[in-house]
């Protein structure tokens, strides 16, 4: 049966789209939000105390507003590296909450270069 036969009394919504970014070759970053992460996943055993996630939240409110083409390419590869990301038609998505610290640390470093710390 198709999702729109009308059979369900309400689809499910979201209280909040993905934020998006477009990047240089016309993809759109897609960065999810370290607090829903976070509440999504607390079965997992994680290490983050709420000066981390703050910080998380803070870098995913800069990376929204970044428009050089030159770091937010810096952000892509680093972000590829770690494997970390899926890749649609549009978008380039990644979550904060999955990648280790030190490449939170170098995501942070290339905000700062950027003169947006």
């Amino acid at each position: 049966g198709s999702e729109s036969d009308g059979s369900s009394p309400s689809p499910p919504s979201r209280k909040e789209a993905p934020t998006l970014m477009k990047t240089t070759n016309n993809q759109v970053l897609e960065v999810k939000s370290p607090v829903k992460q976070s509440k999504q996943d607390k079965n997992e055993n994680l290490d983050y105390d709420k000066a981390y996630l703050d910080e998380l939240v803070e870098l995913h409110k800069r990376l929204m507003t970044l428009r050089e083409g030159h770091i937010l390419q810096q952000i892509v590869n680093l972000i590829e590296e770690t494997g970390h990301f899926h890749i649609t038609n549009t978008t380039f998505d990644f979550d904060l909450c999955s990648l280790d610290r030190s490449t939170v640390r170098k995501l942070q470093s290339y905000l700062e270069t950027s003169g947006l710390s």
